[in-house]
């Protein structure tokens, strides 16, 4: 098949699965009513019904500036068995460069590849399922969530366009809503999970990092903004100084400017010798629809990627990012 081919296929694909799981129908909060009581819980209050019609109404815009309809809307989908949720954001780059990529060791590649191109196709596909709602007569939930991030050579045909890394994370998480409020801010949810990445190679190309960490997530109506500390756990024998790389916490923040959201992350070792990384996304709605959106991702710093944690990287990615 060729290349081209294959890029159509796999946008297709995820086009397809991310629509079908957050694309809404309903054209009237009466209809959508009607619809959504029917699969209801028992234990779904009306609040959370007309949270979650409101936000299908609004093709998801309600869901994004509103906290609190959001976790509703969640709230209400996840009831049904089996149902997946978007965890991080599913995007799709086709054109991802990175301008230190001359930094990158040609090695680590799969294969007999001995050339990179600077230009990659790089795409995440992130889900979450409810394993256990309100355990202990809690109002916490207990998550299990998968994400998938891939740096594909798929231009560089002389080298049979190989996937140069693939980072698997599988995570365990709880969920503690709070609700607290003071002068339009709301404390809306403190997580605790642990998580597991690896690059699922073996030898020198190995990369492995568990760690359990704690999630702070503070809203208004147009921000959010999480605190997200870590501790390494277990031995490490693959890259054992990867926190002075990779850092020792996350800082991201959210804003939302009409229909274009904006979103900055930033990550620090907290050492003397000061390393770290930022990453800044833009993204907007396009062909009249908000659950496909125009995507622009920028980082800079090192571990972008478990393979090159320890490599400082500058790239910036055009595409598109899938759901809400």
């Amino acid at each position: 098949m060729k290349i081209t081919q294959y890029l159509n296929s796999l946008l297709v694909t995820f086009v397809v699965f991310v629509s079908a799981t957050f694309n809404v129908q309903a054209q009237s909060i009466n209809e959508c009513l009607k619809r959504v009581v029917v699969g209801a819980s028992v234990d779904t209050t009306v609040g959370d019904l007309h949270a979650l019609c409101v936000a299908e109404i609004n093709n998801g815009s309600t869901v994004d500036t509103n906290t609190e309809e959001r976790l509703a809307a969640e709230r209400v989908v996840m009831e049904n068995p089996w149902t997946l949720l978007q965890h991080k954001t599913n995007y799709v780059l086709p054109v991802a460069y990175n301008f230190k990529s001359e930094n990158i060791d040609v090695e680590s590649v799969p294969g007999d590849a001995r050339e990179l191109d600077a230009t990659e196709f790089k795409f995440q596909l992130s889900f979450k399922s409810l394993l256990w709602n309100r355990p202990f007569d809690t109002n916490a939930r207990l998550y299990a969530g998968y994400t998938n991030t891939s740096w594909w050579q798929a231009y560089n045909k002389d080298e049979s366009s190989p996937f140069r890394e693939t980072n698997h994370q599988p995570e365990l998480f709880l969920d503690i809503p709070s609700g607290l409020r003071y002068a339009g801010w709301e404390l809306a949810n403190l997580r605790l999970g642990i998580n597991h990445t690896s690059n699922g190679r073996s030898g020198a190309a190995s990369r492995t990092w568990n760690r359990v960490y704690a999630e702070l997530m503070i809203s208004n109506e147009f921000n959010e903004i999480r605190f997200k500390p870590w501790n390494t756990i277990s031995d490490i024998e693959d890259n054992p100084n990867i926190d002075e790389f990779s850092g020792k916490f996350q800082l991201e923040g959210l804003h939302h400017i009409g229909k274009h959201t904006l979103n900055w992350k930033a990550r620090h070792n907290l050492e003397s010798e000061s390393r770290g990384s930022v990453e800044f996304d833009w993204s907007f709605p396009i062909a009249g629809r908000d659950d496909l959106q125009f995507f622009v991702q920028y980082f800079d710093g090192y571990g972008e990627s478990l393979i090159d944690f320890d490599i400082k990287s500058q790239r910036l990615g055009l595409g598109f990012k899938l759901g809400n």
